[in-house]
């Protein structure tokens, strides 16, 4: 499996994290589906190779459109390979994806979606232009520019949203939310109507996932376990947990399995992702 990561252009970088292409020409149908987690992040992903199939609770695995815009997710997905995979995504900053999917981000919290339902006949377009790309270079240059064009007509996210969003992301979560109003200068209800239009979170769902994150690349990814056993209690209070306990439950509720049960498994898309 091949992972590089991208810089966005400068207009780009305060929305857009970076952009990233996964290629696995290993990768078969009927291999084991991927655990992905959430990160607080919402994404478009662009496939040139098969696409993945989505697995659900019942076990019915649905295909994903070749172009997808993916919400804030809140409990992991599985995902499943078709064939030999290839595919560009754009990582946004939490709240960086609502000035280009058009319609507050709350209402593709925990969905997939195609992206022609918010792009509409720009979405075939792309896909048609990453297609006949050559190399990353080209591939993120041609996503850019679609996503540049978007946001000449595109609503900025409000400067107290950034600020909030920027001293939760710093802090792995670590701000209370009443703070974080007082930082900004809103009440907190006013503060959670912002979350919820443009980041697709609330304020304390967001800090739990960052949180949860923190201990996923502290303790989880390869890196962090070669040499030694994770020291989950410590980890637990370093990350801001109440206890061992309290961690436990958010692995449970975010990942589906308990911190050990997941550093054991085998998820290398996710770690890749993870990583970045």
């Amino acid at each position: 499996m091949r992972y590089e990561e991208y810089l966005p252009p400068p207009p780009l970088a305060p929305y857009v994290r970076c952009f990233w292409v996964l290629e696995d020409p290993h990768a078969a149908h009927g291999s084991a589906p991927e655990r992905v987690v959430p990160d607080g992040c919402c994404e478009i992903i662009v496939h040139f190779g098969s696409r993945f199939r989505r697995v659900e609770d019942d076990g019915r695995a649905v295909a994903q459109r070749r172009s997808v815009v993916a919400g804030q997710i809140t409990r992991h997905l599985l995902l499943t390979p078709t064939g030999p995979a290839g595919m560009i995504g754009v990582r946004f900053r939490p709240g960086g994806a609502r000035p280009f999917v058009g319609a507050p981000v709350h209402e593709l919290q925990g969905d997939v979606l195609g992206l022609e339902e918010t792009w509409g006949a720009d979405a075939a377009e792309l896909e048609e232009r990453v297609a006949a790309c050559a190399d990353d270079r080209a591939r993120v240059a041609v996503t850019s520019a679609a996503l540049l064009r978007r946001l000449e007509l595109a609503r900025p996210l409000r400067p107290e949203t950034r600020l909030a969003v920027t001293a939760l992301v710093s802090s792995s979560g670590g701000v209370a939310v009443a703070e974080l109003a007082r930082r900004v200068g809103w009440g907190r209800r006013r503060l959670e109507r912002a979350f919820r239009d443009e980041v697709g979170l609330s304020p304390k769902v967001l800090a739990r996932v960052l949180r949860f994150q923190s201990v996923v690349q502290r303790s989880v990814l390869p890196a962090a376990t070669a040499s030694r056993t994770p020291q989950w209690a410590i980890l637990a209070l370093d990350a801001g947990y109440a206890d061992q306990s309290h961690m436990v439950r958010e692995f449970r509720a975010f990942a589906g399995l308990s911190p050990t049960q997941y550093a054991a498994a085998e998820h290398a898309m996710a770690d890749a992702l993870v990583a970045g």
